[in-house]
């Protein structure tokens, strides 16, 4: 043995003494430096630390520009390298470790939370759907007792399935009040629910309905309707066809209507005269005393259907309507533009109907009539036959085939003959086709007179002359024939 080498004992004291000095030092110094450093920092300042000041400083390695573990080779245990002992866990890796297994219990922690999130979710949607099941339950059992009081009901309203047995209840007295009324036709077994036969009476006869005296032969089968009429029996309506010609007056008007069995003379002339009718037409009309009818010469001639049971304002009503739709507003700009109101128009219409036979010659006998109103030689004097006819028909009891001076002379407003410018009112209901010619004449023709001759044709003239020609060859023709 080598005498310069030492034991291998002694060798690991002093190590270790050395070891344990260094130790000592190491602390004492650390905690100078401690000192120094709260001192630096309490005084504020400064002090850049430089790594060659402290102990165990290798340049060699934190100077290096080379990676420091390069060459270094880490050996535990004497005589075994790292690879020979890569299944053993290195106590220098125990930090990665604990972070791994930090984030994996972060990992199960998020999983737990996310789980519990979802059953949760689970949780809410459970309930959603229960409350969703339940809500459809109750309205399906709402709707099923709903539907069924609305089966019962309308079983017992419309009849729709009932016993068909038949029962006689006798009315003593038609002052029978409505709850007296449907008492008896439930102790009757008629009607099922009292407030429900009530309730319809209320709404679609207004509460009011009228029984009869007598014995009626009801069945449950009966309807609401069919009962009430049962016990109200009325007679059957029946239509009926009336024409009224052209030209038609209205006393022959209303003698139809009454001979038909369609309301009374009285009632109809209180309508006329009385009855409040909303028609473009009938805004301006102005009557007097001297006018016959009110409502003379709208009532417009044609053919119609009544029921037997109509009223007059209903018959009335029909034939105003019917005018208006025949001779519409668009008509009277026209009637302004002659200067004329719509009254005038219409009684120069009637003259033009009862004086006239064919519709051809409407036109003339209409520019006769202008003719004359518009002259200053005849001063507006019509000098019209059918007024004085229109006289004789409603206050003397009839027309006259042929009149006489005495006719000609009667004292009257409609008298044309003997008065200037235009009558009361209309002499007769004219159709549209005399409507027409009035506001509408032949502007060309230039004639102030006409006759009409054996075969209902006017024959026109110009002057006095020609037509008092024309009036010696219709009596000639006359006494020919």
């Amino acid at each position: 043995m080598n005498e310069k080498e030492l034991p291998h004992e002694d060798v690991s004291e002093n190590s270790a003494k050395e070891n344990d000095k260094g130790e000592e030092n190491d602390n004492k110094e650390g905690e100078n430096n401690a000192a120094n450093s709260d001192k630096s920092n309490m005084s504020g300042k400064k002090e850049d630390i430089s790594l060659q000041n402290g102990i165990g400083y290798d340049p060699t390695i934190f100077e290096s520009s080379s990676d420091i573990t390069e060459g270094i080779s880490f050996a535990p245990n004497e005589g075994e390298s790292l690879a020979d002992i890569s299944d053993v866990a290195d106590t220098s890796l125990a930090f990665y470790d604990l972070s791994e297994k930090k984030e994996e219990e972060n990992k199960k922690k998020v999983k737990k939370k996310i789980k519990y999130k979802v059953i949760r979710e689970r949780g809410g949607s459970v309930r959603s759907i229960a409350f969703t099941v339940s809500y459809i339950a109750a309205v399906l059992v709402c709707a099923v007792v709903f539907g069924y009081f609305i089966i019962v009901f309308m079983n017992d309203v419309f009849a729709f399935s009932k016993d068909n047995t038949e029962v006689q209840i006798t009315i003593t007295s038609t002052n029978m009040t409505l709850d007296q009324l449907t008492s008896m036709l439930h102790d009757e077994g008629i009607i099922e629910y009292p407030f429900l036969f009530k309730l319809y009476v209320k709404m679609k006869y207004d509460n009011q309905i009228s029984v009869k005296e007598g014995t009626f032969t009801l069945s449950p089968s009966f309807n609401y309707d069919k009962i009430i009429y049962a016990l109200n029996p009325t007679p059957k309506r029946t239509e009926v066809t009336l024409t009224f010609k052209e030209g038609i007056t209205t006393d022959e008007l209303i003698d139809i209507f009454v001979s038909n069995g369609i309301g009374t003379r009285e009632g109809f002339e209180k309508v006329i005269e009385e009855g409040n009718f909303d028609y473009w037409f009938l805004d301006d009309l102005k009557t007097g005393e001297d006018r016959y009818y009110r409502l003379d010469g709208y009532l417009y001639p044609d053919t119609y259907r009544f029921y037997s049971d109509s009223t007059e304002e209903e018959a009335i009503v029909r034939l105003l309507t019917n005018f208006n739709k025949k001779f519409g507003e668009e008509y009277s700009a026209r009637i302004e533009e002659l200067g004329l109101t719509v009254d005038q128009a219409v009684i120069l219409a009637s003259m033009i109907e009862a004086e006239a036979y064919w519709v051809n010659d409407f036109p003339f006998v209409s520019a006769v009539f202008h003719n004359r109103l518009n002259s200053s030689t005849f001063n507006g004097k019509f000098d019209s036959d059918a007024t004085v006819q229109y006289v004789l028909a409603h206050e003397y009891g009839g027309r006259h085939e042929e009149l006489t001076a005495e006719d000609l002379a009667i004292e009257s407003p409609y008298n044309t003959r003997l008065y200037e410018g235009f009558p009361p009112g209309p002499i007769c209901n004219p159709s549209l086709n005399a409507l027409k010619a009035a506001i509408y004449p032949d502007e060309e023709c230039g004639y102030y007179y006409f006759v009409t001759d054996n075969e209902f044709y006017c024959r026109f003239a110009k002057t006095q002359r020609e037509h008092e020609a024309n009036v010696a060859d219709v009596l000639r023709e006359k006494e020919e024939n």
